[in-house]
């Protein structure tokens, strides 16, 4: 029950927009800034990154609403 208290206060929808728009950032501006092939990994992990906070962030504020 703590676990869920935690996420509510934590999980809002400002911080989840936030969370979002980075992972908006990582994931496709971010490649667009290292287009150089100097750099695969890091546009990689960026890419993987993004996707995580967009999915993450989602998932986690659709717990903290369903289950509190």
């Amino acid at each position: 029950m703590a676990l869920l208290r935690f996420l509510k206060l934590w999980f809002t929808s400002y911080f989840v927009g936030l969370a979002v728009i980075c992972g908006l950032i990582l994931s496709f501006v971010y490649p667009h800034l290292l287009k150089d092939d100097r750099y695969p990994m890091e546009v990689k992990i960026g890419k993987y990154v993004g996707y995580f906070y967009i999915g993450g962030g989602l998932v986690l504020l659709l717990i903290s609403m369903f289950f509190s």
